[in-house]
């Protein structure tokens, strides 16, 4: 996973918009939807056993105060969270996931959280040298996990 670019990650980060919460069992779920949903839940059982032993690793480090590496496991969490949401998203909207998920995300997630991972046990800041993405920052007030969006200029020079 070290040979992921840090380009690529930006892309692997977040990339689950969040979806309708209303049930819509109404919901008319046109061929290509069931096409996709089919294709779904052939692989889906290999991303939650993933999703399961990452959530294990993510708990070896549930007492840690390093910075780097509470950001790494937010970061991680959100990947995991993203595999976890794809059944409630079939359950109640699966025509959200024609335009935003598919088995793609599902390898995109995975390998973010394996990334984060490596990057909670190594101790390092998971974003180091990116120049734009999608970053989590914990509430102080709440504890809740917020995404802001970030893009350094073109000439940002870290040393200054």
């Amino acid at each position: 996973m070290n040979s992921l670019k840090l380009g690529s990650v930006l892309s692997l980060i977040f990339s689950c918009v969040p979806f309708p919460s209303v049930a819509s069992s109404q919901e008319k779920i046109t061929p290509k939807t069931q096409m996709l949903i089919d294709d779904l839940e052939k692989v889906l059982p290999e991303y939650e056993k993933a999703a399961d032993s990452f959530e294990k690793a993510v708990l070896k480090y549930a007492n840690t105060s390093d910075r780097n590496v509470l950001i790494a496991l937010d970061s991680a969490t959100q990947q995991i969270q993203s595999i976890r949401s794809v059944r409630k998203i079939i359950a109640e909207a699966p025509g959200y996931l024609q335009f935003h998920i598919g088995p793609a995300n599902l390898l995109r997630w995975k390998e973010g959280a394996e990334y984060f991972l490596e990057r909670a046990v190594a101790e390092k800041d998971p974003f180091a040298d990116m120049t734009n993405g999608v970053r989590p920052f914990r509430s102080k007030i709440d504890g809740q996990v917020l995404l802001y969006k970030f893009s350094l200029p073109k000439d940002y020079d870290a040393a200054k």
